[in-house]
């Protein structure tokens, strides 16, 4: 069970503000796109920045896509378990 917060710092505004205000610019435009047809997309505009083809097969892909990937996989990981698990703080 968590530890509940002794005193009130920043923290505590900041962070949920900072959430709300990123998906509150991020939410109204993917909708948006989604309703269009997927084409203004997030996912759309990183797959037409790094030049991927669709239904690509790994053995296609360059250094800089395992590099992305890689990155990408390493973030998801160390934030599952940091925030969920309260590991590597």
């Amino acid at each position: 069970m968590a530890a509940p917060v002794s005193r009130i710092t920043w923290g505590n505004a900041y962070w949920p503000v900072w959430l709300g205000v990123l998906l509150a610019a991020f939410l109204p435009g993917e909708i948006l796109g989604l309703v269009q047809g997927g084409q203004n997309t997030l996912s759309n505009f990183v797959w037409q920045y790094l030049r991927l083809a669709k239904n690509e097969a790994i053995w296609q892909w360059s250094a800089l896509d395992f590099l992305i990937f890689g990155a990408w996989v390493t973030v998801v990981v160390w934030l599952t378990a940091h925030l969920f698990f309260r590991t590597f703080a």
